[in-house]
């Protein structure tokens, strides 16, 4: 065994000094005929890398290598040996350089030409993308004549250069090769625009076709909802926001008259979701009663014993209005009673009465009435204008008034109405307490009257304009006896009836009955009411067309059915009768038909199977599915928008690509 000699570092003898490898002084070496070996992955690597070069210097690859080649050798040649780079040697000529690359090239492109044509397709696309990014080839923003002009003429301009550098031999054959590429590339370059749009659109399709997926219903559900809605002008928010104004309760079924239609399509399909469908339906339909009654729970308060809360809420209301009224005669401000006067002065005399006077004509029932309230306001020398007094008065005149309409005679009833609503509003005006204790409470007799106005509310003779105005004399436990009312001939009106959540539903109907309603219940509670009963409406509606109706004539057109053979088709044989007859030609459409059939039941079942539940869906559910379309829809749209500067760019870079390969493959 070798023994250590201590030196970690041993000495080189000195007949084997250490030579560094010098620099030959030529950028494009000689070849071997084989290629440098005999490896496939060498020669396929060469190619692609020859074949990108070409392409990339639009065939002047050849002259750019040879000028560089030939400059280089010339300067190594006028160093010394000595130095790194120099030769002291004559270099190869420009034009020996030139072949040498040329010969390279045809040896490449016979060895690999599939790398070959891919690294030119490479060059091509990669000198052109300069020009694509900067989105001025193609014409980002005009029209397609436009488009196909530029693209034209770039490319012609594009191929007489490259035809130029890929000719050989003198001037002349130059030209005329730059004349041939010019007409080639006029022509791929005009191909490059309908390329490059169907290349845009398969990236369109391909984006579409994955954002449609992984929601709850799949790309073809979405865009028969999306047809569905665009046909009626809507919109699914807009479907999406009329189902949440009718109710938790409310399908996007129940939106509009073409979801109806879709769901009404699957319950009488053959198809296996169907029965989710009616189910859903049925099962909604059976509690429509308990919903009509919580909506009027909701907007009248529930059910109550009339007798005791009426009598109830009126006491409550005295109790808190008597100190007022106390306070307000205590103080016994003022009131100014000339409006009064000039009122009841405007009835007792006609137009030529305040002219000529008095004609002295026997006093009526009406005149007798008027002038008595007169009588009590003024003795013709001075007026009696207390709140004490006047609110005795006004008491008295609403009894009067009372009277009057109960015992037939509505004009004298008419007449002090009239005169009383002015009585009170000068008396609100001249002493805040009185207005704060006649809001709280008139008397028991107004809030009577008031509950038995709301009970004949859905009658034909409390007119929406005479109960507004009404109203807006009302104090608040008058306001709450008629609601009081109005619940009680809500109950009449359901109980009456066999089936009582039909009638609860139609009782608003008519623009009367919803102009009533609104005035007892106010804009917001009035309104939420009228859209709760509205949306039972809808639903009712859903449910019979979907369940009820047996819409034959709609089956045929039927995308959740598929379509029935006739007995015709039936009658024609099959694939292994036809087979066996030797007649293949019919085996084989036969399969296809079978096939297709296949297709069309699971394309059906699927879309039926997707498109059941998100119809049907309510609440927080039917929510999320909406949510969930909506974000898919707007993932779709960014996928189907197609940037005019991307179509552009894909214009140039396939014309890059297209030129590069086409000069060659096309001469």
């Amino acid at each position: 065994m070798p023994r250590f000699s201590g030196t970690l570092v041993e000495d080189a003898p000195a007949s084997e000094p250490v030579r560094r490898p010098r620099f030959s002084g030529r950028l494009v070496e000689d070849m071997p005929q084989d290629g440098g070996g005999s490896s496939n992955g060498y020669k396929m690597a060469r190619g692609a890398y020859l074949g990108a070069l070409d392409g990339a210097s639009l065939s002047f690859g050849d002259e750019l290598g040879a000028g560089l080649g030939a400059a280089s050798e010339y300067v190594n040649s006028l160093l010394p040996e000595s130095d790194v780079l120099g030769t002291g040697k004559p270099g190869r000529s420009y034009a020996e350089i030139r072949d040498q690359i040329r010969s390279q090239n045809r040896q490449a492109q016979e060895e690999a030409p599939g790398s070959y044509l891919a690294g030119q397709l490479a060059g091509g696309i990669a000198s052109s993308a300069p020009i694509a990014g900067a989105g001025l080839v193609g014409g980002a923003a005009r029209s397609t004549a436009a488009r196909l002009a530029i693209a034209s003429g770039t490319g012609a301009g594009a191929g007489a250069v490259q035809g130029f550098g890929a000719g050989e031999g003198g001037l002349n054959e130059r030209f005329k090769e730059a004349g041939k590429g010019m007409v080639i590339g006029g022509g791929l370059g005009f191909l490059s625009v309908p390329a490059g749009a169907a290349v845009g659109r398969g990236l369109n399709y391909a984006g579409d076709f994955l954002a449609s997926r992984g929601g709850p219903v799949g790309r073809s559900g979405q865009d028969l909802l999306q047809r569905t809605l665009a046909d009626e002008g809507f919109t699914l928010e807009d479907a999406a926001r009329r189902a949440r104004e009718m109710g938790p309760s409310a399908m996007l079924a129940d939106a509009s008259e073409g979801l109806r239609y879709r769901a009404e399509q699957i319950a009488q399909s053959d198809n296996p979701a169907r029965s989710g469908v009616i189910g859903a339906l049925k099962d909604r339909s059976a509690a429509a009663g308990g919903r009509i009654n919580s909506a009027y729970d909701n907007a009248l308060g529930p059910r109550p014993n009339v007798h005791q809360t009426l009598t109830t809420m009126a006491k409550e209301a005295k109790g808190r209005a008597d100190p007022l009224y106390a306070r307000a005669r205590a103080e016994n401000l003022p009131v100014d009673v000339n409006p009064v006067i000039q009122a009841i002065d405007g009835q007792l005399m006609t137009p030529a009465d305040r002219i000529a006077g008095p004609s002295g004509l026997p006093a009526d029932e009406v005149d007798k009435a008027l002038s008595w309230v007169r009588s009590h306001l003024t003795d013709g020398q001075s007026q009696r204008t207390g709140i004490d007094h006047l609110d005795r008065l006004e008491r008295r005149v609403r009894a009067q008034t009372k009277s009057a309409f109960e015992g037939g005679r509505s004009d004298v009833g008419h007449a002090l109405n009239e005169v009383g609503k002015v009585l009170r509003g000068q008396m609100r005006a001249s002493s805040p307490i009185y207005a704060q204790a006649r809001q709280t409470f008139a008397d028991d007799m107004s809030v009577k009257e008031a509950f038995e106005t709301g009970q004949k509310l859905f009658g034909r003779k409390v007119h929406p304009d005479f109960l507004a105005a009404e109203v807006a004399d009302m104090s608040d436990a008058e306001r709450q006896a008629l609601q009081l009312g109005t619940r009680s001939a809500v109950d009449d009106a359901m109980g009456q009836v066999r089936n009582g959540s039909l009638k609860g539903r139609q009782l608003l109907d008519s623009d009367f009955n919803e102009r009533k309603i609104l005035t007892v219940l106010g804009e917001d509670d009035g309104r939420a009411l009228i859209n709760s009963l509205q949306g039972e409406q809808a639903m009712a509606e859903t449910a019979h067309q979907a369940i009820g109706n047996s819409a034959t004539s709609r089956r045929m057109d039927n995308p959740f059915r598929v379509q029935q053979r006739t007995a015709q088709d039936r009658a024609v044989p099959g694939i292994l009768r036809s087979a066996g007859n030797l007649n293949f030609g019919d085996a084989a459409f036969r399969g296809l038909e079978y096939a297709q059939d296949a297709l069309g039941r699971r394309t059906a079942s699927t879309m039926a199977g997707e498109l059941g539940p998100a119809l049907t869906a309510t609440g927080d559910a039917r929510e999320r599915i909406v949510q969930e379309l909506l974000a898919r829809g707007a993932r779709r749209e960014e996928a189907r928008a197609v940037d005019p500067k991307i179509r552009a760019v894909t214009e140039a870079l396939i014309r890059g690509g297209a030129l590069a390969y086409g000069q060659n493959a096309l001469r």
